[in-house]
């Protein structure tokens, strides 16, 4: 399975809504994940469906990934995808949904470093806003049952994006 780690793009400050569910992407978090959804589609990332945190920041960098890659039909919410995911869930998730071949997931820190630190069996990887990792997993969802096929922060998907 190819298993595509995308953590959200640059959100509005803690404190400025009433709950941490509602932030929104800010314009630089917008424009930042069209260009990262351009370099994820010259990367060939074709996923089978893409499964989102349902918090606002989620989902909105989702969909703007989803349009990039001309795949909007197969863009899904995901409660288990909501801050404090562990690879467990993430596992029942995937089976749930038949265990696709590639499938792309977005959410958020520190979740998705701790997940991609237990599939490669390593301590926790960076994942700044807008990363995304590539994770190849044999069989199961499980600890030490993936490799990491490539990990890019937002600065080097943007170059990417710009040619």
């Amino acid at each position: 399975m190819d298993l595509y780690f995308v953590r959200h793009g640059i959100a509005a400050e803690r404190g400025t809504y009433a709950s941490d569910f509602d932030r929104p992407l800010v314009d630089e978090g917008v424009s930042k994940m069209k260009a990262i959804g351009k370099a994820l589609k010259k990367l060939g990332a074709r996923p089978d469906m893409i499964l989102t945190s349902p918090l606002v920041r989620a989902r909105e960098t989702a969909e703007i990934v989803a349009k990039a890659l001309a795949v909007d039909e197969k863009l899904m919410q995901a409660p288990e995808l909501a801050c404090g995911c562990g690879l467990r869930r993430l596992a029942k998730l995937l089976e749930a949904k038949g265990n696709p071949e590639s499938v792309m997931v977005v959410g958020h820190e520190p979740d998705f470093s701790v997940m991609i630190g237990e599939l490669i069996g390593t301590p926790e990887v960076e994942m700044k806003k807008g990363a995304v990792a590539l994770v190849r997993v044999s069989g199961k969802v499980q600890p030490n049952n993936g490799t990491l096929a490539w990990l890019k922060p937002p600065k080097q998907l943007v170059a990417i994006a710009l040619g």
